[in-house]
């Protein structure tokens, strides 16, 4: 099965090895919002995995430029259902990361979570 550097990443818990496969105006679209900035995602993606227990893929899809994979995780000991879709540009570097979570009543859960990870630890700002 294709591993997602993304799923990687929640398993470890370390994004320096995802930040070496994004590319600096990656777009990471949470069921919630978009991040734009390699800063950002990494950020998000990182508090992702202090969020969910247990990210396991069920299933990969990959054309030439994308990937779906298809995972189960664990919020507050409940099961969360989760499609992961990854797109690549010519250097195969992630150019655009979108999350679809379901339940909502699990997904709910995990918002409370992050929310309560971005008081503690926000969003890096971005220079102007």
């Amino acid at each position: 099965m294709i591993d997602s550097p993304v799923l990687t990443t929640w398993r470890s818990g370390d994004t320096d090895a995802l930040a070496a496969t994004v590319s600096d105006d990656v777009v990471f679209s949470s069921p919630v919002a978009d991040y734009r900035g390699r800063d950002a995602a990494l950020h998000i993606l990182g508090l992702i995995a202090a969020a969910i227990d247990e990210p396991r893929s069920i299933r990969a899809i990959s054309g030439a430029d994308d990937a779906f994979h298809r995972f189960v995780a664990q919020v507050g000991g409940t099961e969360l259902q989760g499609v992961l879709h990854e797109e690549r540009d010519s250097t195969g570097r992630l150019v655009h990361i979108t999350l679809f979570l379901r339940p909502y009543s699990v997904l709910r859960t995990a918002m409370g979570t992050m929310r309560r990870l971005l008081e503690t630890s926000p969003l890096p700002v971005r220079p102007e």
